[in-house]
This record gives C-alpha cells, structure tokens and sequence, in this order.
C-alpha cells in the first residue's frame, strides 16, 4: 500500500511538473494553435495525474491494481517526454 502511494506521488508530482513546464514553454513563445496539438503535447502529464490519483484512491482497498496505476502514473511522463520530443 504504501509503495503504490509513493509511486503515485512521484507521478503526481511528475504530471504537474510537466504541465506546468508546458505552459511556461507556450508563455514564452511556443506555440500550440489547437486544442489538437495541446492535448498531443499534455498527454503524458495528465495521464499520469490521472493515474496517480486512481492509485491513491486503490491504495487501502485495493493494493495489487493500485501498484500498477502508481507504476504507470511514474512512468508515463518520462516516457511521454521522449516519445513527444
């Protein structure tokens, strides 16, 4: 239980980081002129909220489901990172 917590901490954390480095890029000049292209760039970052806040969820009830939403929700940005670069 505790481990999928801190696994969908660490993707939490992980899919605001990427979300708010995504808004800093397009504050400064990046350009993403369609819902289209934001969602293809935010994908990693609000899929692994998403999942983070499923494993937190799971966590007590269910531990075995919850390690692996925690499993995607930390892995899903770096791995979003060099599929979307």
């Amino acid at each position: 239980m505790t481990f999928a917590r801190i696994l969908s901490t660490i993707g939490i954390l992980a899919g605001m980081a990427w979300i708010g480095l995504f808004f800093m890029a397009t504050s400064i000049g990046a350009k993403a002129t369609t819902t289209e292209e934001y969602l293809a760039i935010m994908w990693p970052g609000l899929v692994a909220i998403a999942a983070g806040f499923i494993a937190q969820w799971l966590a007590s009830s269910q531990p075995g489901i919850a390690i692996v939403f925690g499993w995607v929700s930390a892995l899903v940005a770096p791995i979003g990172l060099k599929v979307v670069l």
